[in-house]
């Protein structure tokens, strides 16, 4: 147990340490940021987050998102310098073996105890939609899908160089029939078309009181 306890307090210090820089970074290369939904996870809830992977954007999303610290696992990772950051400076991020059934375990395991953000490619491979049916199949109550929008924008693939375009983040999970509709990753794609190009003074449609959810008669 002292060593538990050692490890845990390392990561925590380490996540805080993350979650400093990422502030400060973004708030100067990435300042056109949002962050709506469920982002008050608390230490403890056993939350697993679904997130597409976009490389520092997405790393920067996560930390600037939650406060609290969250677990990291991923599905794949192909000489990423965030990734090998992320290992030497103590956030102890996990590499998925894409093996069905010891990945479900492993997340499992941690989700007892821990928040886990799940990162996903970008570009959703069979093997990403597999493990999260079966995830939702044992954890649907804990699922949460944290749609990133502008980041392919804010720091194009190949560029060194952030732009200044708005980074725009929802956490959340949509009420989505599986009866109605059997696409795994139904809840991401909708908050992913909600928050996409919302304008800087503007809500995403989603909220109840967006001025595009009112009656005509009360417009």
């Amino acid at each position: 147990m002292p060593n538990d306890s050692k490890h845990i307090a390392k990561f925590n210090t380490a996540y805080f340490v993350f979650r400093t820089w990422a502030r400060f970074v973004g708030s100067v290369f990435f300042s056109f940021f949002r962050a709506w939904g469920e982002t008050d996870i608390k230490p403890g809830d056993g939350r697993i987050i679904v997130v597409k992977y976009y490389g520092l954007v997405t790393w920067l999303t996560v930390l600037r998102t939650f406060r609290n610290p969250v677990k990291f696992l991923m599905t794949e990772t192909i000489n990423d310098r965030w990734f090998d950051l992320a290992v030497g400076g103590g956030l102890d991020p996990q590499l998925l073996k894409r093996i069905l059934a010891e990945d479900l375990s492993v997340t499992a395991e941690l989700c007892r105890t821990e928040n886990v953000v799940l990162m996903i490619p970008e570009n959703i491979d069979d093997y990403s939609i597999s493990l999260i049916t079966e995830l939702k199949k044992k954890f649907q109550n804990k699922m949460l899908f944290l749609a990133v929008s502008g980041a392919e924008k804010s720091l194009p693939k190949g560029s060194y160089v952030p732009k200044a375009f708005p980074i725009t983040a929802f956490c959340g999970l949509p009420l989505i029939s599986s009866a109605e509709n059997k696409d795994p990753l139904a809840e991401l794609r909708f908050l992913e078309l909600v928050i996409k190009d919302v304008p800087l003074n503007e809500l995403p449609s989603i909220f109840i009181n967006h001025p595009n959810n009112k009656l005509p008669a009360d417009k």
